[in-house]
């Protein structure tokens, strides 16, 4: 009875022990496939813009070759709207009364009252309805499906989301969060040398840091180049997840470079305005700040980065370019994560107190270590 026991312990040992083997050998493909499925989760759950259009009569003043829809288009907060479309053909765009034709970016400044207003489009499959809303500026944004209706206006219904394509966020954060965790996984030696004390300092840092820049976080208003950051990534945003590799959907704010509009364009997806972009932007510092402490303790002491940390994490010009839609929050993460990393390469090659005088050169490096 006991023989069988032990055997049967020892082939489950075995078994356990293949099946991390495996997991090991193909765990790069792991999040290759969990991206595949998080954009075909993607085409499922969504509805491109253009489809939430009723379909329409032809009419004689259509351009040729288009295909034409009509609906209504909330106008969440009347006054002046810039409509348009993006076309690489003719196209013609109904808004009310007013009527724009053209063929590439063609826009019209359109004072429009607050609530649903009719709307039609003759245009080619691929066109896109593009738009600045009231109070924002700058390159134009692409007319989410949640902003039309098939109904005319006298019964066009509208969600809570108008305005915002929150599964579109969701997805764009979990294709980020993919990315963190495979980039954590490649550096898991590394981040295991990590004591647990600079650990809990970094979680104290990183916790203080995000709630300081929470409180009142739009208090202040809209800044002046926040809605080109944010509408450019939004666009940005749509195009990577659905797989828009035309160039002509690629020229929105060629100004900076653009990783921080990937990053507000996550949370310009959430809702029609910067607050969850803000939020995002916090993180960002927080993350900065709480990076302090390992490198700190590896310059000095464990005591030093935490203090230096927690300055950073309460230092005024940080909590406020930590609350707004900028290139300041991506950029201090940035130098933070090339300070640490350059720390690390740095001690390559270097001689392990511990190693005997004549011990090979692998022998004689230490570990990298973070703190």
């Amino acid at each position: 009875m006991r023989t069988s026991t032990i055997a049967r312990r020892t082939t489950s040992a075995v078994a356990k022990s293949a099946n991390a083997r495996t997991i090991r050998r193909f765990w790069g493909a792991i999040p290759i496939a969990l991206a595949i499925g998080l954009f075909a989760l993607r085409a499922c759950v969504t509805t491109p813009p253009r489809d939430r259009l009723a379909f329409a009569p032809a009419d004689e003043r259509d351009p040729q070759g288009t295909i034409a829809q009509q609906g209504s288009l909330l106008i969440a907060r009347g006054g002046p709207v810039i409509v348009g479309f993006q076309s690489n053909g003719p196209a013609r765009l109904q808004v009310g009364t007013r009527e724009i034709i053209g063929a590439l970016l063609v826009k019209n400044r359109i004072v429009l009252p607050a609530g649903p207003v009719a709307i039609r489009f003759a245009a080619a499959p691929d066109a896109r309805l593009v738009w600045n809303p009231v109070g924002r500026r700058g390159d134009p944004e692409y007319v989410s499906a949640s902003s039309l209706s098939p109904d005319p206006p006298g019964t066009a219904r509208f969600g809570r989301d108008a305005g915002a394509a929150p599964a579109d966020g969701a997805i764009a954060l979990a294709l980020l969060l993919l990315l963190v965790a495979s980039l954590c996984m490649l550096a898991r030696r590394r981040l295991a040398a990590v004591s647990r004390m600079t650990w809990l300092a970094m979680a104290m840092v990183f916790v203080v840091a995000c709630v300081v820049r929470w409180i009142d976080l739009s208090g202040f208003g809209q800044t002046w180049d926040e809605d080109v950051n944010w509408a450019a990534g939004r666009n940005y945003v749509t195009n990577l997840l659905s797989l828009d590799a035309r160039p002509s959907a690629w020229v929105w704010n060629f100004e900076h470079p653009p990783m921080m509009k990937y990053f507000a364009g996550i949370g310009a997806q959430f809702a029609d305005d910067y607050g969850p972009a803000r939020v995002l932007s916090a993180i960002w510092v927080a993350l900065s700040c709480a990076l302090l402490v390992p490198i700190g303790a590896r310059l000095f002491r464990l005591r030093v980065g935490a203090l230096a940390a927690a300055i950073a994490a309460l230092l005024p010009p940080l909590v406020a370019h930590g609350q707004i839609v900028g290139h300041e929050s991506p950029t201090v993460l940035w130098w933070s994560l090339g300070v640490l990393l350059a720390l690390g390469v740095s001690s390559l090659g270097a001689p392990s107190p511990s190693a005997p005088p004549g011990a090979p050169a692998r022998h004689r490096t230490r570990r990298i270590r973070l703190a």
